[in-house]
């Protein structure tokens, strides 16, 4: 018998990065001494460096940087619509920049 889990709607949840992976865990009160369930899948890397993420909830993206890499990439939580969205390729070391922070700006209608 093969049974089916729906899947956990998780509305309130805690985004970081740790170097190799940008994690969202839940922050809903009853898990409260358990693992928290994890709010999507990480995004994991082994050749990455991930210091800076950012969440643009009007469009479900998630931003992050790669420091190793010098780039800052989009996706969105169900793990579609990954993009490069920018890249720092220069041969002089002291011009490079570092993203060490990450803030998402969206314009406001009124």
């Amino acid at each position: 018998m093969i049974v089916r889990c729906l899947p956990v709607e998780i509305t309130r949840y805690l985004l970081f990065a740790s170097r190799q992976a940008i994690r969202g865990v839940s922050l809903d009160s009853s898990t409260a001494g358990l693992t928290p369930p994890e709010a999507f899948p990480p995004i994991v890397s082994s050749e990455s460096t991930f210091v800076a993420v950012d969440y643009d909830a009007a469009d479900d993206f998630i931003y992050y940087s790669d420091v190793r890499r010098n780039s800052i990439h989009r996706i969105h939580t169900n793990g579609t619509g990954y993009c490069e969205i920018e890249t720092s390729l220069t041969s002089v070391p002291l011009r490079v920049p570092r993203y060490h922070d990450l803030a998402v700006m969206t314009a406001c209608q009124v």
